[in-house]
């Protein structure tokens, strides 16, 4: 586990840009496809999907793609999230709804790191 001085921004996980597509397996056995998440050298995770809508146990077309949006997504989440919750810090004392939107925030970048919801 590794934890973020006040201040400081995580850096351990993959840089982005992560970007997804679909990789045709289609001469394997089973002939098969899966969508991955990478980097332009790297591959950061694959999703299990169900291109054929027959498997009960794997996901729906539609949700595996939009699954793989978001997390493609997330490093760029994650730095303006920190950038926004950088800025509220002193916003805090103006209006309660900042201390709960602040809170939210740092339990969120605390869910990314891997640590408890606090400073």
């Amino acid at each position: 586990m590794v934890h973020a001085e006040k201040g400081e921004t995580m850096n351990n996980h993959t840089p982005g840009p992560w970007i997804f597509e679909v990789w045709d397996y289609a001469k394997a056995i089973p002939a098969r496809k899966e969508l991955v998440i990478r980097t332009a050298c790297l591959r950061v995770a694959v999703l299990d999907w169900d291109q054929r809508q027959d498997n009960p146990y794997t996901i729906p077309n539609d949700e595996a793609f939009a699954n793989a949006r978001l997390i493609t997504a997330a490093p760029d989440m994650y730095k303006v999230l920190a950038a926004v919750l950088s800025w509220m810090e002193d916003l805090h004392d103006i209006n309660p709804f900042f201390t709960n939107l602040r809170e939210n925030a740092r339990a969120a970048l605390a869910a990314a790191e891997e640590r408890e919801g606090k400073p």
